[in-house]
């Protein structure tokens, strides 16, 4: 049985599956694929999450590698630390100068050798 619509001009069958307006696949094979790769979009995510809230975690605590157990809440304490060293404020000016000149270099040897 073939129905038409008047609208949008086209013809479709009961029979046939519905198609998916992205690519021209079906409906069941996009939903196979996703299902497909949900496991390895699942370990990716966890492969990314855990180290992060580790280093969160890590963060925010005194840890001592010599007494591993005694771990101390020190919230921001840490980052503190940092930004009031006379070191940290040097890297820091020495790490932006190091990226800026980098990404200045490529951009002008990539404007000049373009075709």
């Amino acid at each position: 049985m073939k129905t038409t619509a008047l609208n949008a001009g086209s013809v479709s069958s009961a029979a046939e599956p519905e198609k998916d307006s992205r690519k021209g696949g079906s409906r069941k094979t996009s939903r196979i694929n996703r299902f497909m790769v949900s496991p390895s979009v699942l370990v990716l995510a966890l492969w990314m999450i855990i180290p992060l809230s580790m280093t969160i975690y890590f963060s925010l605590i005194r840890y001592n590698l010599l007494y591993p157990g005694d771990n101390e809440f020190v919230g921001l304490e840490n980052f503190q630390f940092f930004v009031t060293d006379f070191g940290f404020m040097a890297g820091m000016s020495n790490t932006l100068l190091l990226v800026g000149s980098v990404l200045l270099i490529t951009v002008v040897l990539a404007y000049s050798f373009r075709c």
